[in-house]
């Protein structure tokens, strides 16, 4: 596939085999690709919350 524009995974699995085969599959699909691994609930829990901050959301209307 070809595109200017990254394509932005989070990969969250807590198995590393799962991880690599994942990330070697979708790395042969998309040219530029970044990704970050996920392997534990606080690491997940951190990524949310500064998502969160970066992009709020607003429920209001």
């Amino acid at each position: 596939m070809t595109n200017d524009n990254p394509v932005r995974i989070l990969l969250i699995d807590d198995n590393p085999d799962d991880r690599m085969l994942a990330l070697r599959r979708l790395e042969q699909e998309f040219e530029q690709l970044q990704s970050k691994e996920i392997t534990d609930i606080k690491q997940l829990q951190n990524d949310i919350n500064n998502s969160l901050k970066a992009y709020p959301l607003d429920f209001t209307g």
